[in-house]
């Protein structure tokens, strides 16, 4: 199995004509990559979509006596990949598709927050690109990008986590 890119938080840009992206800064290019559905990171991407606001919390710093924030933010956690790519064995693509949204949401519950804090998945959506890129206009995807063996997914969530954390 292949790796995704992770392109980390994203930010929605708007272009001249109004229509609007998720977008991630790329520090070595110094430019803003365009994270609607395209074959550019093989074998697919991933990127956090955060909402405002962030809730704060306050609890006790178990070295000391200061109390240390605690961030809760509503996100979207959006993937997008070639399954054909992703396992290039498989011929059928509803089996990698479901091998895939697996090991995605045990990564996400099991690997990534489990010392530094918490992820609570809501909900999933996979089924249409409006829903999966909520929010942002997808009338510029290429029809080839929205049809198998490519596959999209949208895991709406509430993440947790201690101010010193941040990365």
């Amino acid at each position: 199995m292949a790796t995704l890119k992770v392109m980390g938080l994203s930010e929605k840009r708007v272009t001249a004509s109004g229509d609007s992206y998720p977008a991630c800064f790329q520090s070595n290019t110094m430019d803003w990559v365009n994270l609607l559905p395209t074959d550019q990171w093989k074998p697919g991407y991933l990127f956090i979509d955060p909402s405002d606001p962030q809730e704060i919390a306050y609890g006790k710093d178990e070295d000391g006596p200061d109390t240390i924030p605690a961030f809760k933010i509503s996100a979207a956690i959006i993937a997008y990949i070639d399954l054909s790519e992703y396992s290039p064995t498989s011929t059928d693509y509803r089996y990698s598709k479901q091998e895939f949204k697996d090991a995605l949401i045990n990564t996400l519950t099991r690997k990534i927050l489990s010392l530094q804090g918490t992820i609570l998945l809501k909900r999933i959506y996979e089924r249409e690109i409006e829903q999966i890129f909520k929010g942002y206009s997808i009338k510029e995807v290429k029809g080839q990008y929205l049809q198998m063996p490519y596959y999209g997914i949208r895991i709406e969530c509430e993440i947790t986590y201690s101010g010193r954390c941040i990365t």
